[in-house]
């Protein structure tokens, strides 16, 4: 792929997953098929960081460097402005598809009423340099983490009234990415270091899953739980796919990429 594959979002149902890069290009990848396919949009995606789907057609794809986030409709590449004056580097939807939780490098998570124009509510701010991996629980729960920087792993609760956060644990390494596997263990993924990374979100405690001989720059992480897979797409422009119960088991996997 053209650049880094900074973020990845699955669409099980199509067998297909969608990377974007961080030269503004939009990708789906046949997840049976292992080919790609350049989406040519209307306009330039800016520097994106993330990409979620809604599963009725469209793309949300944020740019940092735009400050702002960007609908894509799948069927004819034709982009949209959705919100403005965003540092906008991860995002996630709602199980409904009507709001999008999108992190702000410079600390900040929006929540982003998807059916309006341009509009926004600040959920909380303080979450650190470089925020970007950004995933939902489900249950009202959001967690966040810095690519950028060695900081904290942090939840925020969404249904309080007076959204509130709360460091989960203190991260050894950066956090560029989060996947939730839905029985209390993050994924996580740190470019710098080559590796992808777990925490019990009940202990804190932290452990590595992957690591590369030569380079595997984890960026962004998606799990497929129905399937039992996990895809990462990285700073070299590739997707990797792991099986979970693989990722499960206390070895560590040690790849060879040839990079």
């Amino acid at each position: 792929m053209a650049g880094h594959a900074v973020g990845v979002a699955l669409d099980p149902a199509q067998e297909k997953a969608y990377v974007v890069t961080d030269s503004g290009k939009l990708y789906s990848v046949s997840l049976t098929h292992h080919v790609k396919r350049e989406f040519v949009t209307t306009e330039s995606l800016g520097s994106p960081g993330g990409v979620a789907l809604d599963g009725e057609g469209k793309a949300y794809v944020t740019d940092h460097s735009g400050n702002r986030l960007v609908r894509v409709d799948l069927s004819n590449g034709t982009t949209e402005t959705v919100v403005t004056g965003v540092q906008a580097y991860a995002v996630k939807l709602d199980t409904e598809g009507k709001t999008a939780y999108v992190t702000g490098l410079d600390g900040k998570l929006f929540a982003v009423d998807l059916g309006k124009k341009d509009t926004k509510k600040l959920i909380v701010d303080g979450l650190g340099p470089s925020t970007s991996g950004a995933t939902l629980d489900g249950n009202g729960k959001a967690y966040t983490g810095n690519w950028n920087h060695v900081g904290n792993l942090w939840e925020v609760d969404l249904l309080a009234d007076r959204p509130t956060k709360r460091a989960v644990t203190a991260l050894s390494r950066q956090s560029g990415d989060i996947a939730l596997d839905g029985a209390g263990t993050a994924y996580i993924s740190d470019h710098w270091g080559d590796v992808l990374y777990k925490v019990d979100l009940a202990s804190g405690a932290q452990r590595v899953a992957v690591k590369a001989t030569g380079s595997f720059s984890a960026l962004g992480v998606a799990l497929d739980l129905d399937n039992g897979v996990l895809y990462v797409s990285t700073w070299e422009g590739q997707l990797w796919r792991f099986a979970l119960r693989v990722l499960q088991s206390p070895e560590l996997i040690e790849i060879t990429t040839g990079v």
